[in-house]
């Protein structure tokens, strides 16, 4: 008798620890699954501040290259008006110098 009734209190026992493992691994896919979307949120977070990030940054290199753009141009037309400035004060030197360079650019493209 006292092994039936050890018996009968293990079978109970196994079901109630059957039970109580499965209400624990209900709580842990639960758990997992709020952890996976709090992943997700900051995975989603960080993607929306990288974004900004680079988007901020390619605004500013932007604007860097337009004023670089500006600048450059403005170089230019100052170079410009020295060389026209240079061909008025002296006009047969600028004769002499684009003669020759156009004589050293014929010569050099005649040669094959």
């Amino acid at each position: 008798m006292a092994q039936s009734t050890s018996t009968a209190k293990g079978t109970n026992g196994s079901n109630a620890d059957t039970a109580d493992l499965s209400a624990q691994i209900a709580q842990l896919k639960t758990d997992l699954a709020k952890i996976a979307g709090t992943v997700g949120d900051i995975a989603k977070d960080r993607g929306r501040a990288a974004q900004s990030a680079v988007s901020t940054a390619v605004s500013d290199l932007g604007s860097q290259g337009r004023d670089l753009a500006v600048g450059a141009l403005g170089e230019a037309r100052q170079l410009e008006a020295r060389a026209a400035g240079a061909i008025r004060e002296r006009p047969l030197t600028a004769i002499a110098l684009a003669a020759g360079a156009g004589l050293l650019v014929g010569m050099l493209s005649s040669r094959k």
